[in-house]
């Protein structure tokens, strides 16, 4: 508890490579909003 995590030896740190999941989420989203709803 309390330790400083080196961003450097975190593997779970790493940076998401697959950003585009979140832009096809926001899509799916706005389709759902505007022809289902």
């Amino acid at each position: 508890m309390g330790q400083i995590i080196d961003s450097d030896d975190c593997p779970i740190c790493e940076e998401f490579k697959d950003g585009w999941i979140f832009t096809y989420g926001d899509l799916v989203t706005l389709l759902l909003c505007f022809f289902i709803l």
